[in-house]
């Protein structure tokens, strides 16, 4: 069977001005974002885009204020965003090839930490 996913939910921790964010992303549906000035729109769109070319030989270095940061300044340890798939069949998610059979995947995370 073909490979017949989509896009289900990103999920941001932590992230620059965001300290938790879940958007919907429903089937067939446009995504708008709207709001003020600095609300957070492009970092959704940059949390995104790192989850999408997360992997492979793409590295990543945080910086400082990519880690949200609370109402005293206190910059939190780490961050993540989660992409995740749905499909009408398990067997239709993207597939990673270990020993014997392929291991569906089921989304996509990136991790940033301090340490």
């Amino acid at each position: 069977m073909a490979v017949d996913f989509r896009f289900d939910k990103l999920s941001i921790r932590n992230f620059r001005g965001i300290r938790e964010l879940d958007v919907a992303l429903p089937e067939g549906m446009p995504i708008h974002l709207i709001g003020a000035n600095n609300s957070g729109k492009s970092t959704v769109l940059d949390a995104f885009a790192l989850v999408l070319k997360g992997g492979g030989m793409h590295a990543f270095t945080p910086e400082k204020f990519d880690f949200y940061h609370d109402a005293q300044g206190v910059a939190s340890e780490n961050f993540s965003m989660t992409l995740y798939f749905a499909a009408n069949e398990r067997r239709q998610l993207p597939a990673v090839q270990g020993v014997g059979n392929p291991i569906p995947v089921a989304g996509v995370r990136v991790l940033g930490s301090t340490d």
